[in-house]
Order: C-alpha cells, then structure tokens, then sequence
C-alpha cells in the first residue's frame, strides 16, 4: 500500500507511529516543520506552513533556532500562528496538492487537525484521507480564533475517516462537525 503522511516530521509520536508502516508499505512523508527524514521513507519533502519555517533548523543542526524565538514568547508565537497562520494554507493546498498526484496515494493520513488536517482540506485530493486527533486540537486550537474554528470544521468534513484515542475527542470532532456516519 502506498501511504502519504503528513506530519511534523520531527515530532516522536509521528515518527513512532509511521515506523510501524515502513517496512511493509511504501510510505512518503511531508513534513509540515523544517526535518530530517528519521526513516526510510520512499520520498521526504518539507512544506512549511503557519511560519513553521521560523522554527529555525531541524534538530541536531547547527545554529538551530532562530532570532524569533529568543525575541518571544511561546504563547507570542502560538497566537501569531493561529490569527495570521491559518492563512497560509490555501498556497501550501495547491502545492500538496501537485505533491499528492504525483505521488498517487492509496491513502493520505494527517496527522493532527491544526495545521495539517486543515492543510489536507484545502488540498482535497480524491484519495481516502483520515486525520488523527491529537490532545488539544479541540480545546486550545479550534476555538483560538474564528478561522481556526472555519479551518477545524473543514478539515472534518474532508476527511473519510478519523484517528482518535479518546471518546471525548470523538465526542468533540462531532461537535465540530465530524459526520455522525465517519468512521
């Protein structure tokens, strides 16, 4: 099966959950943060969204992290994220889009609503995509701003199916618009 993550490459819990999928599929990741590829994926592109590129290099790199980050706050650039960030997505849509057919997925998994269930949405390719919930898609970022709600309810109502480890996170994709019916 040929599968198409998109995740914060860096992130253990993305890299931890596609090592179970490397060795017997053809798996392909775009990482939304600046990486460096940890598996043996079959392709590996970066595509920055919400400013992601301004987290400065990935790990282990030399000079990682930037003048931003050492003039502000996390709070500081978590709310510039989620007012201005969400408005980088239509741009980085269409080129996953490209990214998406000329890879030919079997299935396109994201994996968390902000950014890349929304990143999904605004790509909307015609292959089966699934989204997982991680912690506090729900409670910190969906209602941060309006956009983010808009953003947060788009992506569940692009998704065929939804990752979730808790019933109250699917109690609360409902509520923000997931499909009674989605698995």
């Amino acid at each position: 099966m040929k599968l198409l993550f998109l995740a914060d490459g860096r992130s253990p819990t993305a890299i931890n959950w596609m090592s179970y999928f490397v060795t017997d599929h053809e798996v392909h990741l775009v990482s939304t943060f600046p990486a460096r590829p940890t598996l043996n994926y079959a392709s590996f592109q970066v595509l920055p969204v919400a400013f992601s590129e301004a987290a400065g290099r990935p790990e282990n790199a030399p000079g990682r992290g930037g003048l931003i980050k050492r003039v502000t706050t996390p709070g500081m650039r978590t709310a510039v994220r989620q007012w201005l960030g969400v408005l980088t997505l239509p741009k980085a849509g269409r080129r996953l889009q490209k990214v998406i057919e000329s890879i030919e997925p079997d299935l396109v998994h994201a994996m968390r609503i902000p950014y890349e269930g929304m990143l999904l949405a605004m790509a909307n390719p015609r292959v089966p995509k699934i989204v997982s919930v991680w912690g506090n898609d729900f409670t910190l970022h969906a209602p941060s701003t309006p956009l983010m709600g808009v953003r947060t309810r788009q992506a569940l109502l692009a998704v065929d199916g939804l990752l979730a480890d808790t019933r109250k996170d699917i109690r609360l994709a409902h509520n923000w618009g997931l499909p009674q019916k989605t698995p």
